[in-house]
């Protein structure tokens, strides 16, 4: 898991240094939240990329441990599986 580790680091690493950047920079204050407010979307959205390539990646996994064919001979599809979580 090493991987995952390095990588939140480097997240909180442009997190923070965008962030400060943007503060300090001269500029108006509305320009400033602008700035701030469009590097937290574009960070959503790459941490919301990796995610999606992680769980295809997880589903992958699971898809190849889960070769058996069930007795009524279907196969397992993890695209088209439904999860449900119970409580």
């Amino acid at each position: 898991m090493k991987t995952g580790k390095a990588l939140s680091g480097v997240f909180a690493g442009l997190a923070t240094g965008s962030v400060l950047g943007v503060i300090f920079a001269p500029q108006k204050g509305s320009a400033s939240r602008k700035k701030i407010s469009q590097k937290g979307e574009e960070l959503a959205a790459a941490l919301d990329k990796r995610i999606d390539e992680k769980f295809e990646e997880l589903t992958g996994m699971i898809a190849g441990k889960m070769k058996a064919k069930p007795e009524n001979g279907s196969t397992f599809n993890a695209k088209s599986a439904k999860v449900e979580i119970l409580e």
